[in-house]
Protein backbone atom coordinates (compact mmCIF):
# COMPACT_ATOMS: atom_id res chain seq x y z
CA UNK A 1 0.00 0.00 0.00
CA UNK A 2 1.24 3.47 -0.65
CA UNK A 3 0.46 6.40 1.79
CA UNK A 4 0.77 10.07 0.54
CA UNK A 5 1.72 12.60 3.55
CA UNK A 6 1.97 16.24 3.26
CA UNK A 7 5.24 17.89 2.78
CA UNK A 8 5.41 19.38 6.06
CA UNK A 9 5.15 15.55 7.47
CA UNK A 10 7.54 13.89 5.31
CA UNK A 11 10.11 16.48 6.79
CA UNK A 12 9.30 15.33 9.87
CA UNK A 13 8.91 12.05 9.57
CA UNK A 14 12.70 11.82 7.36
CA UNK A 15 14.15 14.23 10.26
CA UNK A 16 12.96 12.06 12.77
CA UNK A 17 14.55 8.78 10.98
CA UNK A 18 17.91 10.57 10.66
CA UNK A 19 18.05 11.77 13.86
CA UNK A 20 17.24 7.75 15.19
CA UNK A 21 19.55 6.16 12.16
CA UNK A 22 16.79 4.64 10.49
CA UNK A 23 15.05 4.56 7.29
CA UNK A 24 12.33 6.40 6.76
CA UNK A 25 10.20 4.10 5.34
CA UNK A 26 10.62 1.63 8.17
CA UNK A 27 10.33 4.14 10.80
CA UNK A 28 7.13 5.25 9.37
CA UNK A 29 5.52 1.42 9.53
CA UNK A 30 6.70 1.05 13.28
CA UNK A 31 4.73 4.96 14.47
CA UNK A 32 1.60 3.16 12.38
CA UNK A 33 1.71 0.03 14.33
CA UNK A 34 2.41 1.83 17.59
CA UNK A 35 -0.46 3.69 16.59
CA UNK A 36 -3.01 0.88 16.01
CA UNK A 37 -1.89 -1.14 18.55
CA UNK A 38 -2.02 1.77 21.07
CA UNK A 39 -6.04 2.13 19.61
CA UNK A 40 -7.21 -1.19 20.24
CA UNK A 41 -5.70 -0.82 23.84
CA UNK A 42 -7.95 2.21 24.19
CA UNK A 43 -11.00 1.02 22.72
CA UNK A 44 -10.86 -2.36 24.88
CA UNK A 45 -10.53 -0.17 28.10
CA UNK A 46 -13.31 1.93 27.23
CA UNK A 47 -15.19 -1.25 26.32
CA UNK A 48 -14.64 -2.52 29.84
CA UNK A 49 -15.50 0.70 31.53
CA UNK A 50 -18.85 0.95 29.99
CA UNK A 51 -19.48 -2.83 30.59
CA UNK A 52 -18.52 -2.02 34.48
CA UNK A 53 -20.69 0.56 34.57
CA UNK A 54 -24.19 -1.58 33.10
CA UNK A 55 -22.85 -3.93 35.82
CA UNK A 56 -22.80 -0.80 38.42
CA UNK A 57 -19.62 -1.13 39.23
CA UNK A 58 -18.53 2.59 39.51
CA UNK A 59 -17.63 4.83 41.76
CA UNK A 60 -19.51 8.03 43.04
CA UNK A 61 -18.71 11.63 42.89
CA UNK A 62 -18.55 11.06 46.79
CA UNK A 63 -16.04 8.34 46.91
CA UNK A 64 -14.09 9.10 44.23
CA UNK A 65 -13.12 12.30 46.21
CA UNK A 66 -12.72 10.58 49.45
CA UNK A 67 -10.30 8.18 47.29
CA UNK A 68 -8.54 10.95 45.34
CA UNK A 69 -8.37 12.65 48.94
CA UNK A 70 -6.51 9.82 50.84
CA UNK A 71 -4.28 9.46 47.81
CA UNK A 72 -3.24 13.05 47.31
CA UNK A 73 -3.29 13.49 51.54
CA UNK A 74 -0.09 15.58 52.28
CA UNK A 75 0.52 13.12 55.39
CA UNK A 76 0.71 10.12 52.50
CA UNK A 77 3.30 12.34 49.85
CA UNK A 78 6.20 10.21 49.38
CA UNK A 79 8.06 13.56 49.01
CA UNK A 80 6.94 13.94 52.86
CA UNK A 81 7.82 10.65 54.23
CA UNK A 82 11.42 10.81 52.28
CA UNK A 83 11.46 14.40 54.01
CA UNK A 84 11.23 12.43 57.55
CA UNK A 85 13.32 9.45 56.95
CA UNK A 86 16.98 9.30 55.94
CA UNK A 87 16.85 11.86 53.17
CA UNK A 88 15.55 14.27 55.53
CA UNK A 89 18.31 13.93 58.14
CA UNK A 90 20.32 14.03 54.99
CA UNK A 91 18.76 17.34 53.12
CA UNK A 92 19.08 19.23 56.93
CA UNK A 93 22.19 18.30 57.62
CA UNK A 94 23.58 19.52 54.33
CA UNK A 95 21.65 22.53 54.42
CA UNK A 96 22.84 23.08 58.04
CA UNK A 97 26.48 23.66 56.46
CA UNK A 98 24.97 25.74 53.69
CA UNK A 99 23.20 28.25 56.13
CA UNK A 100 27.00 28.86 57.45
CA UNK A 101 28.46 29.77 54.82
CA UNK A 102 30.54 26.36 54.76
CA UNK A 103 31.05 23.55 53.10
CA UNK A 104 28.50 20.88 53.50
CA UNK A 105 28.59 18.88 56.69
CA UNK A 106 26.95 15.54 55.81
CA UNK A 107 29.06 12.49 55.62
CA UNK A 108 28.25 11.74 51.95
CA UNK A 109 29.19 15.01 50.63
CA UNK A 110 32.49 14.89 52.52
CA UNK A 111 33.52 12.22 50.91
CA UNK A 112 33.14 13.67 47.77
CA UNK A 113 35.56 16.40 48.57
CA UNK A 114 38.00 14.79 49.68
Amino acid sequence: MELHVTGELEAKLTHSAALQGRNPKELAQDVLTRYFDEEARFVEAAKRGENALQRGEHLTLNKSVSVCSAFYSPNRSPLVAARRGRFGAHLRTHRAGQSRGGPPRCPNHLRRMR
